[in-house]
């Protein structure tokens, strides 16, 4: 006995034949088939369907299906040479060993727009080598990449940002404005989705945003546009949960559309606090999880020495320069979890923030 399996997209039906293939389906309703070995019946909603073979693809839009043509472009490991962005998502979420890691690094930083690398102190008085760079893995996205090695451990953090057009080239013209606008009209860019994960090689906390959009302060006569996603889902996992959810791994809460969900299904116990005072600028957060299934962070701003900044830092002097005060902060997050064989350490600079456009102080 025979089985058939088929894929369905908004636009499409696919039914498939003992093959490799990849299917993507876009915003605006245009489904793309692309075909690598053995054949694809593919369907639009008006049931005219198409065999696609091995090396042809087929496209499907609101005006139905167009004839299949060859594919100029097969990938040779069945990777989809469908679009950039499907392969740098992918690879946000699946390669996290530390050669990898390091492996794709030394390829990617050669055309790297920008780039820093420094060493400093951490919060626990430990040297961090950092290295970061931003790419572009497509004309409407940039990833952050960022590598901390110390003398006994190796973590990493990479967040891919997907924008609604193509970005400018000037960088900064767009993330100055990313979290919020002023004006009283939308940005005609904005941030769509935002996919990352931060890791030691083993362990890893997997964020993903989508249905991003700017939400003004007043429909009637806006002047404050502020991001919002329609979805967000946040993942964490240790050995045991790293196969879950496509490698993301296990999901603890997620939002869509302004409705929470929770793993167990309900609110986890949450403590915040402030462990040094509240002029030290460290925090600590741990969401406990109705299985008992915990996660907690700490987050700190440090100066290259180790030494945790306080408010009253950041009064600066008439003769202090603020990009060099900026140049001489970093970023450490430590995530903890009931899923962890050790903790995620990961220090960042306030540098590379500052030169993408992410980060001022005015």
């Amino acid at each position: 006995m025979s089985k058939e399996y088929k894929v369905r997209t908004p636009g499409a039906v696919c039914g498939v034949r003992g093959t490799d293939f990849m299917v993507e389906s876009d915003k605006n309703g245009v489904s793309r088939v692309e075909v690598y070995d053995g054949s694809v019946e593919v369907k639009d909603l008006k049931n005219k369907s198409f065999i696609v073979r091995k090396d042809e693809f087929v496209e499907v839009g609101r005006d139905g299906i167009k004839r299949p043509m060859k594919n100029s472009n097969p990938p040779s490991d069945l990777n989809s040479s469908l679009n950039p962005k499907i392969l740098a998502k992918k690879e946000i979420y699946s390669e996290i060993s530390k050669d990898e890691v390091i492996k794709r690094s030394q390829t990617e930083i050669q055309s790297a727009e920008y780039q820093n690398r420094k060493t400093a102190v951490d919060a626990f008085g430990y040297r961090v080598r950092m290295e970061e760079y931003v790419i572009r893995p497509s004309d409407n996205q940039f990833k952050y990449v960022v590598l901390n090695t110390r003398e006994n451990r190796f973590d990493f953090g990479k967040i891919l940002f997907t924008f609604n057009t193509a970005l400018p080239s000037d960088l900064s013209q767009v993330t100055r404005n990313m979290m919020s606008y002023y004006g009283s009209s939308a940005p005609s860019i904005y941030l769509t989705e935002i996919n990352s994960v931060m890791s030691n090689t083993v362990d890893k906390v997997t964020e993903e945003g989508t249905g991003g959009y700017m939400k003004p302060d007043n429909p009637l006569n806006p002047s404050v546009w502020t991001h919002q996603f329609t979805d967000y889902s946040f993942y964490a996992a240790g050995k045991n949960e790293s196969n879950e959810n496509g490698g993301k791994g296990r999901l603890l809460w997620s939002y869509s559309n302004g409705s929470y969900s929770y793993l167990g299904g309900i609110r986890p116990e949450s403590l915040t606090l402030s462990p040094e005072g509240e002029n030290i600028l460290h925090n600590y957060s741990k969401n406990t999880y109705v299985d008992g299934t915990w996660i907690s962070s700490d987050d700190y701003v440090i100066f290259d020495n180790g030494k945790v900044a306080s408010i009253s830092d950041f009064y600066l002097k008439p003769s202090e320069d603020k990009d060099s005060f900026i140049d001489k902060l970093n970023f450490q997050r430590v995530y903890k979890s009931s899923m962890f064989d050790d903790k995620i350490d990961l220090v960042f600079s306030a540098k590379l923030l500052k030169d993408i456009g992410i980060l001022s102080i005015k």
